[in-house]
């Protein structure tokens, strides 16, 4: 857990090189660490790595201004790709927050 909050405050702080790590960039640090521990301390709240996964994306993509320039483009196969990447990102967070209540509720029965 410490891990992926110091990935996650290495590249929100913008401290990091462009590049991110030494040959190794942030973001797959953070999905490493998270899906280790998904993989292996199954909780009701483990489905929430899915959601802030999705969120960082999103915002990162919105704040960058990377996301939007994209969608503007006009070039089809950019605008495509991107307004599916977005749609899969909904659909993870929304069935991400699904599974942490169908969890939360089997663990009070």
């Amino acid at each position: 857990m410490a891990s992926g909050s110091a990935c996650w405050g290495w590249s929100s702080s913008g401290s990091l090189p462009p590049n991110g790590l030494p040959g190794f960039p942030p973001g797959i640090a953070l999905i490493l660490v998270r899906g280790t521990l998904v993989a292996f301390w199954i909780r009701w709240w483990t489905p929430v790595s899915g959601i802030l996964i999705s969120a960082w994306i999103v915002s990162g993509g919105l704040l960058s201004q990377e996301l939007t320039a994209n969608l503007a483009s006009g070039e089809p196969g950019t605008v495509t790709g991107n307004i599916v990447m977005c749609a899969g990102l909904v659909v993870a967070a929304v069935a991400g927050g699904m599974a942490m209540v169908r969890g939360r509720s089997r663990d009070r029965v």
